[in-house]
């Protein structure tokens, strides 16, 4: 389920799984078709804060839908060090914004 090569998204410490069909039979109650989820998280991630939890679901980035596992690969692109990110997230039945600042 979880390719480590294909799923890891280093600027932000994280392996990430798409919102498919069968991922939204396991989580019923979300509120939209489509996103990301944090499968886990690596020991050492690049940037300072809370961020992002294993079970978050990313629904933007900096405002930008993420509607999918390579559309959040493309927006990474263009991040740089010292940048600050902002993702919407849905943790635990809310929607929230979560802020990072890239090291």
């Amino acid at each position: 389920m979880v390719d480590p090569a294909q799923n890891l998204i280093p600027q932000f410490g994280i392996l990430a799984i798409p919102l498919d069909e069968k991922l939204r039979g396991l989580l019923p109650t979300l509120r939209h078709e489509n996103g990301v989820v944090v499968a886990a998280r690596t020991s050492n991630a690049p940037y300072e804060g809370q961020g992002l939890q294993i079970g978050d679901v990313i629904y933007e980035l900096n405002g930008t839908p993420v509607i999918s596992l390579e559309m959040l690969k493309t927006l990474v692109r263009d991040i740089k060090s010292g940048d600050a990110v902002v993702f919407q997230v849905e943790r635990g039945g809310k929607l929230r914004y979560v802020a990072i600042e890239v090291e």
